[in-house]
Formats: C-alpha cells, sequence, structure tokens
C-alpha cells in the first residue's frame, strides 16, 4: 500500500521526534501532534477528523482495552516515527529471512536460550 498526498504531507512537516499524544474520542483513541500533557478539548487527529474528546487524554498503555485505536492514526504514527509505512496486514508476501510466510519483527531482540 503507497503513502497518500496527506501522508506524504506529514513526513514533509513532522520529523521522527515529533511529539505524539493520544485521546479518546468519538469511540476510539486518535493520535494528535503536540504535548501528551496539553489535554486539548478538540484537536485535529493524524487521520484528519476533529475530536471532541470523551475523556482526558492518557498514555496509549494506560487506555482501557475495550477502546479501539483508529487504523489511520495508528498507521500516521508509525509513519511518523518510523519514516516509513507500516506493512500492510493483508500483504501474504513472506518477507526475506521470515519462516513459512510469517513476518519476522526486526525489531525485537532474540529471546536467551532457555536454560534446562
Amino acid at each position: 500500500m503507497g503513502l497518500t498526498p496527506f501522508e506524504h504531507g506529514l513526513l514533509q512537516r513532522y520529523g521522527p521526534e515529533t511529539e505524539l499524544g493520544w485521546m479518546v474520542g468519538q469511540g476510539s483513541r486518535h493520535a494528535y501532534v503536540g504535548h501528551p500533557l496539553a489535554r486539548p478539548a478538540t484537536m485535529t487527529a493524524l487521520c484528519a477528523v476533529t475530536v471532541h474528546a470523551d475523556q482526558p487524554p492518557t498514555g496509549p498503555e494506560a487506555l482501557p482495552a475495550p477502546v479501539p485505536t483508529c487504523a489511520s492514526c495508528w498507521r500516521r504514527a508509525v509513519l511518523i516515527r518510523t519514516r516509513r509505512a507500516p506493512p500492510d496486514e493483508t500483504d501474504q508476501t513472506p518477507e526475506p529471512g521470515s519462516e513459512d510466510g510469517h513476518r519476522t519483527d526486526k525489531h525485537l531482540r532474540p529471546r536467551p536460550p532457555e536454560t534446562p
């Protein structure tokens, strides 16, 4: 999946060190550009919709599990941080070095061998 013109604009405007906050609104968790503690009542999310806060924003790890994350915000937050789009979940093409066509996460360290 290629980048949209909006996503190209995000890459030009924001660097990987850009502060991103997360806010729950309209039934989903949305990302926005700005300090996470700024706590705006209304903001424009990375998915380009205006979100009115349902509750104070918190870090992604502190949100209740049933709150879904906006797929566009997640994709664009990954794009800003890593400077490349996340792999398409529907892409079944095996990556070089993967086993049985399953993607390997190159950012995780291998587990140390278990001792008997």
